[in-house]
């Protein structure tokens, strides 16, 4: 036999559970901060007067925007972000994946979007080719790699000249 409580449909006396919101990743100024860190520039890490000669603003905003914890970001939070590589919703917001693309890569990709597809299909063919071509020269040029290729009847001998 059932019990009392068991009879009766509390379903709406309970809260519903709702998925827990994802918490962003640190502030908007440690967030900068770690990823300005995290660049490097000439063999150190990127220094706040160029980063912000490279997002076309001052030294005392990216200081600004580092030392104030009410920081929200700017309007140069986008070019922040390519220029440190990582994603400007991650940089902003603290949610998602932090990698984005390099100041190189982000200008690559958007020249890559200006392409008609004949050219898109030549560059295409020509990026293929050089890989293809560097993979050649290591395989002859790496003693190990090559070994390893031709024991596995992948590349052929190659006999390395004589001095």
């Amino acid at each position: 036999m059932r019990s009392y409580n068991e009879s009766c449909n509390f379903a709406f006396m309970e809260k519903e559970k709702k998925p827990a919101e994802p918490k962003p990743y640190k502030t908007f100024p440690e967030r900068l901060a770690e990823a300005r860190k995290e660049t490097i520039f000439d063999g150190r890490e990127l220094t706040q007067t160029q980063l912000a000669k490279d997002a076309g603003t001052t030294p005392q905003v990216i200081q600004h925007l580092e030392a104030n914890d009410k920081s929200q970001g700017s309007r140069y939070t986008a070019q922040i972000a390519r220029r440190c590589g990582v994603d400007p919703y991650w940089l902003a917001t603290g949610l998602g994946e932090k990698k984005g693309l390099g100041a190189d890569a982000y200008e690559l990709a958007m020249n890559w979007l200006k392409l008609d597809d004949a050219s898109k299909a030549k560059a295409k063919e020509f990026i293929e080719t050089r890989i293809k071509s560097n993979e050649m020269v290591s395989e002859v040029t790496n003693p190990r790699l090559n070994k390893s290729l031709t024991e596995t009847g992948k590349l052929p001998k190659v006999k390395a000249k004589q001095a």
